[in-house]
């Protein structure tokens, strides 16, 4: 793992990790060694190399797959259980716009809804594709996309749109 500059933010260090290292010492939140293999973490081809600013997340896609996304998925369901399921048709189309790993995009497919799921990282489709094998996924980037169909919801989870540095970005997802 390469050494950062002390700004206090163990998550850095996270980034860092070199996917192909034996064992990287992060730890899981039980605190126990991360058990994947470096084959499982090295699995994305580098000519999928998106041209965006999402390149940065396909390194530590793994670790989201594995640790994050199961735990956020959870909390936001239950959100999604009183805000917004109830207002759905069981059969809605749904985007999941910066679906990441595709935990939530699963999850909605269970519900029996339809879901196409978008996002700039190769690495984060990859464990999408596999934790949601029915759902559509498009690699693309989120302030210019377009698709012909029109969705029931668009549903963007997290703080995924909090990683648009100018409100002329943030303004263009919206377009």
């Amino acid at each position: 793992m390469t050494a950062l500059p002390s700004v206090g933010n163990e998550i850095q260090g996270i980034l860092m990790v070199d996917p192909g290292e034996e064992n990287p010492g992060v730890r899981g939140r039980e605190g126990s060694p991360d058990p994947s293999s470096p084959e499982e973490r090295s699995a994305v081809p580098a000519s999928l190399t998106p041209p965006t600013a999402a390149v940065g997340y396909d390194g530590f896609a793994w670790f989201y797959n594995r640790y994050w996304g199961p735990d956020f998925c959870r909390t936001a369901l239950d959100i999604y259980q009183q805000i917004l399921f109830p207002h759905l048709r069981a059969d809605a189309e749904i985007l999941d716009l910066c679906c990441g790993t595709g935990q939530i995009a699963a999850a909605l497919l269970s519900r029996g809804y339809r879901v196409t799921g978008l996002d700039g990282s190769a690495a984060m489709l990859t464990y999408a594709q596999q934790n949601a094998p029915t759902a559509s996924f498009v690699q693309a980037d989120a302030r210019a996309f377009t698709f012909g169909q029109v969705f029931d919801l668009v549903l963007s989870s997290f703080d995924s749109l909090n990683h648009l540095l100018t409100l002329d970005d943030l303004a263009a997802v919206f377009q």
